[in-house]
């Protein structure tokens, strides 16, 4: 089972800039932590506007995007290197490595390192 990169930017290329732009700037910086309040001073539109937005076009709003995102940092980066989970979560744009473990077992139904054991099979890590 390999890592899948969303294509959702690349659809809605054309169907909303506004949110194509919020996309591309949670994607860019899923490395970090992201508040609404940073991206709507890179998209500036209201927030009642740009959440209805991301609601009709990804049926998730602008908190429930950003998560996914570092989520999917976190699973790249568990899939690709040897870095310790501590230091996913913060490479992640996780606040803490607790959070971050709790959020991607309640994600995925499985701990990070149980998520990496599928990429390294019985590697220590």
């Amino acid at each position: 089972m390999g890592v899948v990169a969303r294509q959702s930017t690349d659809i809605l290329a054309g169907a909303d800039p506004d949110v194509t732009e919020a996309l591309l700037f949670i994607r860019r910086n899923a490395h970090r932590p992201i508040s609404v309040s940073e991206l709507l001073r890179q998209v500036p539109v209201s927030r009642r506007s740009l959440e209805l937005r991301f609601r009709t076009l990804l049926e998730r709003g602008i908190g429930e995007e950003i998560r996914r995102a570092h989520l999917e940092r976190a699973k790249e980066l568990l899939a690709t290197s040897m870095l310790s989970v501590n230091e996913v979560a913060e490479r992640s744009g996780f606040t803490s490595a607790p959070y971050f473990a709790r959020f991607f077992r309640q994600a995925t139904r499985m701990t990070p390192t149980d998520y990496r054991r599928q990429f390294y099979g019985s590697l220590q890590h």
